[in-house]
């Protein structure tokens, strides 16, 4: 990708913006004029790049940090312990802003907060021989599993960005036990096959979870034992409006089942509004259902191969092609409104544009008309990266070896823990990374996450007594400045010895603010058209709401336009020229999808559209 002072096209530059005498160059070659600007690289700010860019439209989209991906970031194992995500761009704190009689103030602002790290071995051979494989970690900021059907997917394969990507199976989905059976871990079944061969569940419980899921899927016809499950749901059947609370009163499910229910439909957004998931329940119970078996996963959920990090990478791509130019490590000083768009002020460079889009980095302050019923809303998410040794989590039974990629997801105590083997292409081999995330409701609490995840997780893992040093601000392969936290006592019980060790941890909680709940946050109309500041805050960590934020504000800027259209596909004799083709003549889809249980899954790319092939996967 582009890097600073680099502003051609990543892929060709048969798109770029042409040089003009309406449009000319500056010295180092930029455009003087765009028609949108886009600050930040979130998933949000690429999907709307690559819409805007693929419709014919220049763009400039710039970043002040020296990766991509904001929140959404995938960093290794040396970038991490750096803690390059937490270095704000000094040039970046504030950027003047003058619209018509009104001043205000774009100001960055970094959403990682109480960042510790330390280290829980003072092995430096362990440690030495780690750090010598930092490159093979794939680290997200904010880990993300997308759901086989959701919308994201089919933006994916509608757009053709999907071949620029790989995907890999969650293998599994598993849960602890209510009390008093809290530190006993089991599987969540998720298919037919699964619910009738658990030996985890009675004969009255298999039958109690099949009615609850056809009250779901057939809520008016009478619910009977031998009805048989179908995993596969009909796009035509409409699911019932009752809620989660009164479908479990309905079926009579008992407290496990209901618990096990709950792990597995469950999201972080239900942490700060648990009437969420009672209510939706149902729409979510569909699209779980459909979700699996869709590519031959076993479980509803997808995984992005190198990080989530490479959805962004993709979509940026995708614009490049079609002209988007990239800069890294640039940032604005002054924007100021015209009558007819905005002069924008970077440390190099003074641009002409008629839109501007902010990523939800860049706090923006506008005093003047019009901005008085300003809004907030604001979540908090608590973050642990552990890296252990010694086996999973939950081992498992020697007559059922998991299928999939090597990535199980666990629901904790409230807590999402998404742990990786080397077969996910994350860790090395011989290691595991625990990503885990868990919502923290009062975002005034004092209380450290690295106590909470300790506390939460130690029934499973074992963190081992350590000093309370942490790290300096740079780790070295081999050196032994860093704070060296250690065991105190070397013998381990029985039921230790079992458990994953804990080597690294790090711990932090992230912010996701948002301003004003409007994406328009100035308009500046003329007789003709408008010219817009948009932002694309929504101040959650739901991966669904970005995408709708992404086609809100396209429609907003384009309303006549299409959101995203399918690009021609690499090899065709057009796709580089500009010239659109049949889309028609494209090679038939791939029937019966199965991907290979033992590597990395096929690219998305390579996913049928039709709906009746889409289906035809197996029951997962």
């Amino acid at each position: 990708m582009a890097t600073e002072g680099d502003i051609r096209p990543e892929t060709g530059d048969e798109h770029a913006p042409e040089e003009t005498n309406d449009n000319p160059r500056g010295d180092d070659g930029l455009p003087k004029s765009f028609d949108v600007l886009i600050i930040g690289t979130g998933v949000t700010e690429s999907i709307l790049s690559a819409a805007i860019s693929r419709n014919g439209h220049s763009v400039l989209h710039l970043d002040p940090r020296e990766y991509y991906g904001g929140t959404w970031a995938t960093f290794s194992l040396d970038q991490w312990t750096s803690k390059t995500f937490l270095e704000t761009p000094t040039e970046a704190s504030v950027c003047d802003l003058y619209l018509e009689d009104s001043k205000g103030a774009l100001t960055w602002r970094n959403n990682v907060e109480q960042f510790e790290q330390l280290w829980y071995l003072k092995d430096e051979e362990t440690k030495s021989q780690l750090m010598s494989q930092k490159r093979r970690f794939n680290i997200d900021l904010m880990p993300r599993l997308i759901a086989a059907r959701e919308d994201i997917i089919q933006i994916l394969i509608t757009s053709n960005v999907s071949r620029y990507l790989e995907f890999l199976k969650i293998s599994r989905l598993l849960t602890n036990l209510p009390p008093p059976n809290e530190d006993v871990i089991e599987s969540i079944p998720l298919s037919r096959a699964d619910i009738f061969t658990s030996k985890s569940l009675s004969l009255v419980e298999k039958r109690s979870l099949v009615k609850l899921i056809e009250a779901v899927l057939q809520p008016t016809s009478s619910v009977q034992d031998e009805a048989p499950l179908e995993t596969s749901v009909p796009e035509e059947v409409e699911t019932t409006s009752e809620t989660f609370e009164d479908l479990v009163k309905k079926t009579k499910v008992p407290d496990k089942l209901k618990h096990m229910v709950k792990s597995s439909f469950t999201t972080l957004e239900d942490g700060f509004s648990p009437d969420g998931f009672n209510v939706e329940f149902c729409s979510r119970c569909r699209l779980f259902l459909n979700s699996i078996g869709r590519y031959g996963n076993q479980t509803p959920f997808l995984w992005t191969i190198y990080g989530i990090s490479e959805v962004c990478q993709a979509f940026c791509r995708l614009s490049a092609v079609y002209g988007g130019i990239f800069i890294l490590k640039r940032h604005l000083s002054r924007i100021e409104a015209k009558e007819d768009g905005f002069v924008v002020q970077t440390e190099k460079d003074e641009v002409k544009v008629k839109h501007i889009i902010l990523g939800p980095d860049m706090q923006c302050d506008i005093i003047g008309k019009d901005r008085s019923k300003k809004e907030q809303a604001s979540i908090v998410v608590g973050r642990a990266v552990l890296i252990t040794k010694g086996g999973s989590i939950k081992r498992p039974d020697e007559n059922s070896k998991p299928k999939g990629d090597g990535i199980f997801v666990y629901r904790l105590s409230g807590m999402e823990v998404i742990e990786m083997n080397h077969i996910s292409q994350a860790v090395p081999k011989d290691y595991r990374l625990l990503q885990v995330t868990f919502p923290i409701s009062d975002p005034e609490t004092t209380q450290p996450c690295r106590s909470i995840v300790e506390t939460l997780l130690s029934p499973f893992v074992q963190f081992r007594k350590h000093t309370e040093e942490c790290m300096e601000d740079s780790v070295g392969t081999n050196s032994s400045s860093g704070a060296e936290c250690c065991s105190e006592d070397s013998t381990t019980t029985t039921e230790e010895t079992i458990k994953p060790q804990v080597i690294y941890g790090s711990y932090f909680k992230l912010t996701y603010s948002c301003d004003s709940l409007f994406s328009e946050l100035y308009r500046n109309s003329r007789e003709n058209s408008d010219n817009y500041i948009m932002t694309s805050d929504i101040g959650s960590a739901e991966l669904t709401k970005y995408v709708l934020k992404a086609k809100s504000i396209f429609s907003t800027l384009y309303p006549d336009e299409e959101f995203l259209p399918k690009a021609p596909d690499c090899d065709e004799p057009d796709a580089m020229n500009g010239d659109d083709i049949d889309t028609s003549e494209l090679s038939p889809a791939i029937e019966n999808p199965v991907v290979n249980p033992e590597v990395v899954n096929e690219a998305v790319a390579q996913i049928p559209n039709d709906n009746e092939n889409e289906g035809a996967a197996g029951e997962g």
